[in-house]
């Protein structure tokens, strides 16, 4: 190659350096105009799309550079980047094994290649590279929280749980939160003051709430620390326990005369040991009666008979919420039926569609105690992975929980811990889930379609 020829993959590096990354794309684009199979600028034009998200010409330039130089461990690992991003961990996990392959100490490939295998449904596997990493490096965080899913979806509940409780040291540098009451590890509780913590999001905190009935049957006195949104509707499901708003600087019942604390997940560990058992309540959570009746009512009316059906089809949430959420179009096939009288349980704005109710009255996102009421306005609720699959379920709802085959699936969403065949098991099943008696999983068939899914749930519909 000649010095001419050169020039512009030398400036563009210089321009890449420099942080003038549409400088360097285009000197890129121009070296390989002249040369197409340079894979220094194949490789570093695909970053560059990369992070702007053009994940479709990133993984041509990566599959054009593999043709030419198959002993870069990096771009083997770029390339089964891309394919994680475009939701195929499947095709991924060879990219990744060719990058381990080629640098076997690498901790990051390594925890790529685990992490794909575990969400394509490879348990086992994932956990045999988690155990390697930690190997290497003890106390490795991440390995630690990836196996974690991996054995939850074994079903290796006691191992999952230890490491599961690794998570705190993400925000607490000695693994806890600095309360002055030491951590509940299972000491008898008869006469003792609990403070069940603040932790994790909305559906968790109305999930794991689901204990507290357990921990009142062993005696405690219970102080519950949860999202202000939630302490109107937490307060008339527990009558018996003091609720308060999280909140900095904490408040002071959860500082002063505590025995014990343990946040709201972490009490599961503690109760549900071995294997996830059975909730031990139905219908936990109690929303307004009157405001439940008056919709109710409402919706009576306009329904004329037609069965009352609640939907909810995006997530919002900041890890997951692409993959968990499907498009209001997606719905068509039960907003077309004629049994039905659908109405949106969807917090955030609502597009107008035909055969969908929005009630502009609720407030879904700020006003938790209204988005329960109308909840429980409904005959049965059909919704993806959000805060009203919980909020639904712990009412003690039908529900009818659609979720993605694998990426994007939160671990205590299963049904069973059969490894490959868990999502197919799922949707053959529609098995109950440890913690709510009353909701039913449909997964995805294959991965981001969710055509098969809503095709079930309206089929169970009739039955």
């Amino acid at each position: 190659m000649s010095q001419k020829s050169t020039e512009p993959l030398s400036r563009a590096f210089a321009a890449q350096a420099a942080g003038r990354i549409d400088e360097a794309a285009a000197l890129f684009e121009q070296t390989l105009a002249r040369d197409p199979q340079s894979v220094p600028a194949l490789v570093s034009l695909g970053q560059i799309l990369q992070g702007r998200g053009d994940l479709v010409r990133a993984r041509d330039l990566y599959a054009r550079a593999l043709k030419i130089e198959r002993g870069i461990a990096g771009l083997h690992n770029n390339h089964g980047a891309v394919l994680v991003a475009e939701g195929d961990d499947t095709a991924a996990i060879p990219a990744f094994a060719a990058a381990l392959t080629l640098e076997p100490a690498n901790q990051l490939f390594r925890y790529n290649l685990a992490s794909a295998l575990d969400r394509a449904g490879r348990p086992a596997d994932a956990v045999a590279h988690f155990k390697e990493m930690l190997a290497r490096e003890p106390g490795h965080l991440q390995a630690l929280l990836g196996r974690a899913s991996a054995l939850f979806a074994l079903g290796r509940w006691d191992e999952a749980w230890a490491d599961y409780a690794h998570r705190h040291r993400q925000h607490w540098p000695e693994g806890r939160r600095p309360l002055p009451s030491p951590p509940w590890c299972g000491e008898p509780l008869a006469g003792r003051k609990l403070l069940l913590a603040y932790e994790q999001g909305l559906g968790e905190q109305i999930m794991f709430a689901s204990h507290i009935p357990e921990l009142r049957a062993l005696g405690a006195s219970l102080v519950v620390e949860c999202e202000a949104r939630l302490v109107p509707l937490f307060a008339r499901s527990f009558p018996e326990v003091t609720v308060v708003p999280w909140q900095e600087p904490w408040r002071g019942e959860v500082t002063t005369g505590i025995d014990f604390h343990v946040t709201i997940a972490d009490a599961a560990r503690r109760l549900r040991r071995g294997t996830p058992g059975t909730p031990a309540v139905t219908g936990y959570l109690k929303a307004d009666p009157l405001r439940a009746a008056a919709l109710r009512a409402r919706y009576g009316a306009l329904a004329a008979g037609r069965r009352i059906v609640g939907l909810s089809w995006h997530s919002a949430g900041v890890n997951y919420g692409t993959q968990k959420s499907m498009p209001l179009a997606a719905l068509k096939p039960l907003l077309a039926r004629d049994d039905l009288f659908c109405v949106s349980l969807q917090y955030g704005a609502v597009p107008d569609t035909a055969g969908l109710h929005v009630d502009v009255g609720i407030d879904a996102t700020n006003d938790l105690d209204a988005a329960a009421a109308q909840a429980m306005a409904m005959d049965e609720v059909i919704t993806v992975s959000n805060t009203t699959a919980h909020m639904a379920a712990a009412l003690g709802k039908p529900v009818k929980l659609m979720l993605p085959k694998a990426a994007g699936r939160i671990w205590y969403w299963f049904s069973g811990h059969a490894g490959e065949a868990r999502a197919t098991q799922d949707r053959a099943s529609g098995a109950a889930h440890p913690w709510y008696t009353t909701l039913r999983f449909y997964v995805q068939g294959r991965q981001g379609v969710w055509d098969d899914v809503v095709a079930q749930v309206s089929a169970d519909l009739g039955k």
